[in-house]
């Protein structure tokens, strides 16, 4: 499944989300240039699905949830392959690639439920049409409502 998710070109459908994008084409570079590939910039090729989801999830625990002790990066991707249906292919033998692609089309198209459900977040608290949403919303959306105020919760 992650070889599929790293072959299918990642396609913005909402203005937004093509910081995401550049996102994973930084998060790109930062790899080849630590494993001595420095000087390729612009390396040729459209920024990846896998690399989005993987630069989105880097980018959520840098920047909010910020706990070096309690890296949930790993997490947050495997959540995302949970709800979006993803998770039920890890062996390549029990399914088709038309599987993956289709769950896929339906994400990044937006074609599922007004409450995520079918998408990368599922909320069970919804206030808006997570469709609507680009994915750095709907991911804040979910981490609130999975971590809730307890992770806001600080003693100064």
């Amino acid at each position: 499944m992650l070889d599929l998710l790293y072959l299918t070109p990642y396609v913005s459908t909402n203005r937004l989300d093509q910081s995401r994008e550049v996102d994973g084409l930084d998060m790109r570079e930062a790899y080849l240039d630590a494993h001595g590939f420095a000087g390729t910039r612009g390396l040729p090729g459209q920024c990846t699905v896998l690399e989005v989801l993987v630069a989105l999830c880097v980018r959520c625990e840098r920047d909010i949830t910020c706990e070096p002790s309690r890296d949930k990066t790993a997490k947050w991707f495997w959540d995302m392959m949970y709800y979006s249906g993803l998770c039920e292919y890890p062996n390549r033998a029990k399914w088709d690639d038309s599987e993956v692609l289709d769950i896929l089309e339906r994400v990044l198209r937006h074609k599922y439920d007004r409450d995520g459900r079918g998408s990368f977040f599922h909320i069970k608290h919804v206030d808006t049409d997570m469709r609507k949403l680009d994915l750095w919303s709907q991911m804040m959306r979910y981490i609130d409502e999975e971590i809730g105020d307890a992770f806001f919760d600080f003693d100064f």
